[in-house]
This record gives C-alpha cells, sequence and structure tokens, in this order.
C-alpha cells in the first residue's frame, strides 16, 4: 500500500527552489525497496 501525501503549494515551490526537489518525487519513491538503519552512536 502506498501513502498519500498532502503538501502546501507554496512549500512545494520554495522547496523545490532551495533543494532542487519537488515534493511530488515523493510518489514514485518505491518504500519497499529501500533499507534504513540507525548507526551505533
Amino acid at each position: 500500500m502506498k501513502p498519500v501525501y498532502e503538501w502546501d503549494e507554496v512549500k512545494r515551490r520554495s522547496n523545490r527552489t532551495k533543494h532542487g526537489v519537488d515534493f511530488t518525487e515523493m510518489e514514485a519513491f518505491e518504500w519497499e525497496d529501500e533499507v534504513c538503519f540507525n548507526p551505533l552512536p
């Protein structure tokens, strides 16, 4: 099951300008294929 995302349009444009990443790209992200870990301190 894919998550549903909502965002503020002004914040989306600001993020795209500042960081080069558009929130709409999250919709294509494959969470099931990613591995996350927390390194030890």
